[in-house]
């Protein structure tokens, strides 16, 4: 009977430190992506972003659950070549909802070190806008890309100031896309990103 009673105190200990917290997030990425479904003149491994995005977790002790909404404000952007000249602006946008596990190594100190890992259901659209001598002799493009599934793993620092924090991330994104047009190929847009947010919550 004591130990029935000593593990429903330390249930209720658990509870208690059960919480919900915001979070809100900007960050810098990079596409890794692969095939080149363009050209010779567009490098898909060397394009930035900025993603922006917020997510909700909770759960009890060094274990969270969480939901995640990832946006690609500036979206990723290349340049395409034509003759040697700067033809056209290729923007590949990505929005993402997933939902993660994050492992804390701690969960009572200021400075708190984490794992994290889920997945995602990536959408977004591909445009081509020419521009320059171009502008109005090339077509310009704007297709969605179908929704895909894909998963992110990272890990980061929490900084707990009380209700209100601060921290720093770094994230993988693998994600295999394809345009929502007919006789598209599926390739695979994996990419990386360093966020830094703030969170709300105890």
């Amino acid at each position: 009977m004591k130990s029935l009673k000593t593990l429903i105190v330390l249930f209720l200990i658990s509870f208690s430190i059960s919480y919900g917290q915001i979070s809100v997030f900007a960050g810098y990425g990079q596409s890794q992506f692969g095939k080149d479904f363009y050209g010779e003149g567009v490098d898909f491994d060397n394009a930035a972003y900025i993603p922006v995005g917020a997510s909700y977790q909770f759960g009890v002790g060094l274990f969270k659950v969480g939901v995640e909404v990832n946006y690609s404000a500036v979206p990723f952007t290349y340049t395409i070549q034509y003759l040697g000249v700067d033809a056209a602006d290729l923007t590949i946008s990505q929005l993402a909802f997933g939902a993660y596990l994050k492992y804390r190594f701690s969960m009572l100190k200021v400075v708190v070190p984490y794992v994290r890992g889920g997945g995602e259901y990536v959408t977004g659209k591909a445009k081509i806008e020419w521009k320059g001598q171009y502008a109005g002799v090339g077509e310009n493009f704007e297709e969605d890309y179908k929704g895909a599934f894909g998963f992110n793993l990272g890990g980061g620092v929490e900084f707990n100031l009380g209700i209100v924090g601060i921290y720093g991330e770094f994230l993988y994104h693998f994600v295999d896309r394809e345009l929502d047009v007919e006789g598209a190929t599926k390739d695979s847009y994996n990419n990386y990103a360093f966020h830094i947010g703030l969170f709300f919550g105890m």
